[in-house]
């Protein structure tokens, strides 16, 4: 049995599209990855191909997910997709690691890095349970957002992504302005390429790479909401990656300039250090922009899963008590409780230490399906040739193919690293669980009807 998906007023501009990729890629990623992939790349250029390498995958998948989004423009688009084309089994293990895992966990670690470079502005350092009880409360702050209405969410996205945009650009002109002085001077190129990492090791570094890069899918389970979807749709994905491209080249750019590529992989705050080097009063001001770039990005994970999850409850698939979205607001009220109170659980049950562990879990989780996803215009094509398709994916079948080979890439990497493989287990036994769940359910429904 399903639940009748709401007819919604498509309250959303261009401009919104836009913000959401914008918004969900840039999120406290570039201001801090770019140490982590400089120190595990082991040189400044071979630093700089791997961010190159993560700009084109995110264009690859998004030529692929631009048609899937034209094809079906409905909230929640990504499950609906994988349903479609892979069954309801996998579409349930998608939305429910997406609500247990991918989603809450992403929003948790943004909330908890949020309050981290908040009380670095501040100049104060946080017991775990103030940092707690801090990182809560920006959770609840935000759900209450969401809660209200999808146009008020909007308007509170627009104005962080702008934030966001302004800080990128900041850190960039410091670099370029460095430059431009010969300042400061260099005995090597910050961008020499030095010995070439091993084929695990560039698959290391590109982890965060991707964590920063990534995101931008988020704007098909907006797909319900969004005005003349044929059109906004690819022009926001293209807009979207191609300025986040841009933006994240500059940042590295600057900050190998301004710190050299030894200090920039000891660095644990990268964008504050590096802007020091620019102006030495920076520091505490970047940590506050960083923070509120985090609340952002936590803000349009919080929207655009929370929809997605309400997407799985009408189908059946899910829990139906998430399902209903307010016909006034455009509001999927109980998703973004259910959503925001997880999401808190997470906060209590990592805690402060456990963060970076759970955003490895969230990464190895998000590309599994993300490749399954892609590999769905193949399944697609062949299974309606005949339906009009307003953008289609370029190259036949290669684009996605090639996708959906990187992210399995991706997705096995943390079983080669032997401090990740205890994450590696907990993902693939959810996956697993809720795949046979699914497979389970499936069948018992065909066999009533």
């Amino acid at each position: 049995m399903t639940t009748p998906e709401p007819v919604l007023v498509r309250r959303l501009r261009l401009v919104d599209a836009v913000a959401v990729v914008l918004s969900a890629c840039i999120g406290i990623g570039i201001f801090f990855s770019p140490a982590e992939v400089v120190a595990r790349t082991g040189s400044g250029g071979w630093a700089m191909i791997a961010w190159a390498a993560g700009g084109l995958v995110a264009i690859v998948g998004g030529l692929c997910f631009a048609e899937l989004g034209v094809l079906r423009p409905r909230m929640g688009g990504q499950y609906r997709m994988l349903r479609e084309a892979w069954g309801p089994a996998v579409g349930t293990a998608y939305a429910g690691t997406g609500g247990l895992v991918i989603g809450p966990g992403a929003i948790a670690v943004l909330a908890g890095c949020g309050t981290d470079f908040l009380a670095q502005a501040l100049g104060v350092q946080p017991s775990p349970a103030a940092w707690t009880v801090c990182s809560i409360g920006i959770l609840l702050a935000l759900g209450l957002v969401n809660w209200i209405g999808i146009r008020r969410a909007a308007d509170l996205m627009d104005v962080l992504t702008l934030a966001k945009v302004v800080t990128i650009g900041a850190l960039a002109w410091a670099g370029l302005w460095m430059a431009l002085h010969d300042a400061p001077r260099h005995d090597t190129s910050p961008f020499a390429l030095g010995t070439a990492p091993t084929p695990t090791g560039f698959l290391h570094a590109m982890l965060p790479v991707l964590f920063a890069t990534g995101g931008w899918q988020q704007v098909l389970w907006m797909g319900g909401d969004i005005r003349e979807p044929a059109r906004n749709i690819p022009r926001a994905l293209f807009l979207g990656i191609a300025s986040v491209l841009l933006a994240y080249l500059a940042v590295n750019a600057s900050c190998l300039w301004l710190l050299g590529p030894q200090a920039a992989a000891a660095s644990k705050t990268i964008a504050s250090d590096a802007m020091s080097v620019w102006w030495t009063g920076a520091g505490r001001w970047l940590a506050a922009a960083i923070g509120l770039s985090a609340i952002g990005t936590t803000h349009v994970i919080l929207m655009t899963t929370s929809r997605e999850q309400a997407a799985f409850g009408q189908t059946g698939d899910g829990p139906r008590w998430i399902a209903p979205v307010d016909p006034v607001s455009g509001a999927a009220r109980r998703s973004v409780g259910a959503m925001t109170l997880w999401a808190c659980a997470l906060l209590v049950i990592a805690g402060r230490d456990g963060i970076s562990s759970l955003l490895d879990a969230v990464v190895m989780a998000d590309f599994t399906f993300l490749g399954l996803c892609a590999l769905s215009v193949l399944v697609l094509r062949r299974r309606h040739p005949d339906e009009p398709r307003p953008f289609r994916c370029p190259l036949g079948p290669v684009l996605p193919l090639t996708f959906g080979g990187v992210s399995a890439c991706i997705a096995v990497t943390p079983w080669l690293l032997p401090e990740q493989r205890p994450w590696a287990l907990a993902v693939t036994c959810i996956v697993g669980g809720l795949l046979a769940l699914g497979w389970v359910r499936s069948r018992r429904a065909g066999s009533a009807a």
